[in-house]
């Protein structure tokens, strides 16, 4: 498994490896909180390179530093798109993983799918929302993004939005998102706002329910117990997440300007 700063391959290594299902493991950020579970992942990448030897996957890891998340996801997801990379495997350094993740998330054969994971401060709602629009004004209408908080089980659950946290994405729909992919002038954060877009053409994010991640957090580890206790104590209202407002339909690839 090759491990980059920042990706880079070669005309030569694309030559090499141009017949095998490329795998970029990505770490937005390093740095920006005071813990990093890197001791949790010593089983994941053995068994990642266990994988690598016996089948037609080809793996590469590697993050940018200490950046901004939006910034980071933008070279990461540039860099990808420019070596031929065929997945992107977001993981931030803040989540607890298992060693399989990546075959549990890449069977499913979609867009963008995520485990069940969840906010890592109270109320510890999933990553996980639905778009509402508002079209009081029919000029500018609003967008609400409403939590998912009831969902079954053992199943995959299609998303508006998801958290990107732990993600597998498919690099080759970056192609028809028009850029920046990560960056907004609102207050919503890069990686809803990707989905939103991604949505918008033609794009789908799922949740894979049958396992979830742990994040980082106060307590120390938020995993499904945590949010459901919350719940059952009553602290969970179906509230609205946030809000912006949408000017004519900037988000699809033919009104792009840097399309």
């Amino acid at each position: 498994m090759a491990q980059n700063k920042i990706i880079s391959i070669s005309e030569t290594d694309k030559e090499l490896y141009k017949d095998k299902i490329k795998i970029f493991i990505a770490e937005p950020t390093q740095g920006l909180i005071n813990y990093v579970p890197h001791d949790n992942r010593k089983d994941f990448f053995l068994h990642i390179a266990r994988l690598e030897a016996v089948t037609n996957f080809k793996f590469f890891s590697g993050t940018v530093g200490r950046l901004t998340a939006n910034y980071a996801r933008e070279i990461i997801a540039e860099r990808c798109l420019e070596a031929g990379m065929d997945y992107i495997l977001w993981i931030d350094d803040d989540m607890l993983i298992p060693f399989d993740l990546f075959e549990r998330l890449y069977r499913h054969n979609v867009d963008m799918v995520m485990p069940l994971t969840f906010m890592r401060v109270p109320p510890y709602t999933p990553v996980m929302w639905n778009e509402i629009v508002d079209n009081t004004d029919p000029v500018n209408p609003g967008i609400n993004f409403q939590p998912i908080l009831e969902y079954e089980k053992d199943i995959l659950l299609p998303a508006g939005e998801i958290g990107f946290g732990v993600v597998l994405q498919k690099v080759a729909i970056l192609k028809n998102i028009p850029k920046p992919w990560f960056f907004n002038n609102t207050s919503i954060g890069e990686d809803i706002w990707f989905c939103f877009k991604a949505k918008q053409n033609g794009f789908k994010c799922f949740v894979d329910t049958s396992f979830a991640v742990g994040h980082l957090g106060v307590p120390p580890i938020i995993c499904e117990e945590e949010y459901l206790e919350y719940k059952e104590k009553g602290h969970i209202r179906n509230r609205q997440r946030m809000d912006f407002t949408v000017h004519g339909n900037p988000v699809r690839k033919e009104n792009a300007i840097n399309g």
